[in-house]
């Protein structure tokens, strides 16, 4: 059996606020959670995320992209946890470097199919978009039977953003309070059929050049191409 999206997973969710925590939930059983989330830039350094849950249990923190041209910008980032036989009910907090003061993104997803986080060594390119650029980024799968997705910060308001033509947004957030602007979106074509590369996020150009964007792929426990094989000894 592949990779499947279960719906067991809060809505997208972003405040102006150096903390942002999702609605309860209880993910499947034997699955695996992936968060792509996004923090402002916080005026000191390079910003770092921070992903817990009021369970206490363990995130493993995978990939991230915080410069833009050698400067420090808002931080792009992929975490993930896998849970086990009996999941409870549990919320997601997204933390920013303290004092962040740029605001957060968070999006939440629940797989069945998926390779523990421990296997999880999919495509994960990451874009510094350039000022005129747009908020997208080129995935090309490793495997058949993939789910491919990015996530974006920004450290510039007013953008209004819009899905591009092969994607599906997860979130668009528009911090006038704060001049920041996060991000996330999927492939509209859902799991990989081919190789072949997939750009994913949004058409709308960047104002100045201080966008960053994480990507991931995430992997099938078992690849497409051998569900259903069998050897024949």
């Amino acid at each position: 059996m592949g990779i499947v999206d279960t719906g067991n997973a809060p809505a997208a969710t972003a405040a102006s606020a150096d903390t942002v925590t999702s609605a309860s939930f209880t993910p499947s059983a034997s699955s695996l959670l992936v968060a792509l989330v996004a923090c402002g830039q916080n005026g000191t350094g390079a910003e770092v995320c921070t992903v817990s849950d009021s369970l206490t249990s363990a995130w493993t923190f995978l990939y991230r992209l915080n410069v833009n041209g050698g400067t420090d910008y808002g931080s792009a980032e992929v975490w993930m946890q896998d849970i086990g036989l009996a999941p409870a009910a549990r919320t997601v907090t997204l933390a920013g470097t303290a004092p962040n003061g740029e605001g957060v993104g968070l999006v939440v997803k629940n797989f069945t199919g998926a390779a523990l986080t421990a296997n999880q060594n999919g495509a994960h390119p990451n874009l510094a978009v350039g000022a005129g650029g747009a908020a997208q980024i080129s995935i090309t799968p490793t495997v058949i039977g993939s789910w491919l997705g990015m996530v974006l910060s920004y450290s510039g308001a007013g953008l209004t953003l819009a899905a591009n033509a092969t994607s599906t947004a997860l979130l668009a957030f528009d911090d006038t309070t704060l001049g920041e602007t996060y991000g996330a979106a999927t492939s509209s074509a859902g799991l990989t059929t081919s190789l072949t590369a997939v750009s994913v996020g949004f058409s709308t150009t960047l104002a100045v050049a201080q966008g960053t964007i994480q990507a991931i792929e995430v992997v099938p426990a078992v690849p497409a191409a051998q569900v259903g094989y069998w050897s024949g000894s």
